[in-house]
């Protein structure tokens, strides 16, 4: 994909940030706080937020998720991952395949949630709470390490264009937080209406930036 592609996506991207935030928006609205899962979830999220905030900034333990998603999407992809390094300053891992879905992906792929997420379809019952709880604390600890990583200096923006990057990540950021609430509380919140909700959004900010064109 081409620079030029590359900033015209990024654009086009910026109204379905907009829509699908707004969209989000009014599904954590419609949440029933008194509900036990859903208070749980925040409240790993909460916690995991204030001790980044006071005392702990787990960069190595970020580092090892951030080079392991790197590593995982390559396979995915059908690439080979021929080395990784890995170290509280920083990482690196070596593939044979990259795209730019590989080179973004530990910014809107929490490994460490989708492991749990995983766990919750496996273990019984009366764990639940437990895997809820760290379900919210790390997609906490993943938001807030990612912003803590973008502040220093990271090639995988520059290399798959800034505003493009930007506006995928937080994009896709948003799509899995749905798909998170949406298994944290499936009586709540429902994943098609969310798409149904910023998709009608999406056309509503069209027929508002439309209607507010003067065309000379």
């Amino acid at each position: 994909m081409s620079n030029l592609a590359k900033v015209i996506i990024g654009i086009l991207l910026v109204p379905l940030c907009v829509a699908f935030t707004i969209s989000i928006s009014h599904s954590i609205s419609k949440w029933d706080f008194t509900e036990k899962s859903q208070l749980i979830f925040f409240g790993g999220v909460l916690t995991y937020f204030v001790l980044h905030l006071l005392f702990l900034r787990p960069v190595f333990v970020h580092v090892i998720g951030h080079e392991m998603t790197h590593a995982l999407w390559a396979l995915v992809f059908g690439g080979r991952v021929k080395s990784m390094e890995v170290s509280s300053e920083g990482g690196n891992v070596v593939v044979d395949k990259t795209n730019f879905i590989i080179t973004l992906a530990p910014y809107f792929f929490p490994i460490y949630t989708i492991i749990l997420i995983a766990l919750y379809f496996l273990i019984k019952p009366e764990y639940l709470p437990y895997i809820v709880f760290f379900i919210g604390f790390t997609w906490s600890f993943h938001i807030m390490l990612t912003i803590y990583s973008l502040r220093v200096k990271q090639t995988d923006f520059k290399e798959s264009g800034f505003l493009f990057s930007l506006t995928f990540v937080y994009l896709m950021n948003i799509c899995i937080l749905s798909l998170i609430l949406a298994l944290i509380s499936p009586n709540t919140i429902k994943l098609d209406e969310f798409l149904k909700d910023g998709i009608n959004i999406l056309s509503q900010l069209f027929k508002y930036i439309s209607a507010n064109i003067k065309v000379k």
